[in-house]
Order: structure tokens, then C-alpha cells, then sequence
């Protein structure tokens, strides 16, 4: 968890009710920024379930 991190730098993408990608949107010198229009809410989904990290 980062808490200096705002939603607006996170896009989630997701697919038949599954988390597929969780992104970090940053700038060349690797700090976070604000995320594009075109992905910033990829997933829509109020839930979604995303299987254990292996």
C-alpha cells in the first residue's frame, strides 16, 4: 500500500469480473502522474476478483 499514491495515478483493466491488470501511471523519471483520459477507468466493475499472485 502507498498512501501518497491518488486513484487518478492507478488504472485498474478487468474482464468477465476479473482484475487483469493493475497499473501505476508514471512520468520519464519514474514519479507518479496522473493517468491518461483514455485509460483511467478501464474497469468499471463496483467488484471484481483477482486470483492470488503466484
Amino acid at each position: 500500500m502507498n498512501p501518497t499514491l491518488t486513484r487518478d495515478e492507478i488504472t485498474v483493466t478487468c474482464e468477465d469480473g476479473m482484475i487483469q491488470k493493475v497499473r501505476l501511471c508514471l512520468t520519464k523519471n519514474l514519479e507518479p502522474r496522473r493517468c491518461g483520459a483514455d485509460v483511467i477507468r478501464d474497469c468499471r466493475l463496483k467488484k471484481a476478483v483477482m486470483e492470488p499472485v503466484r
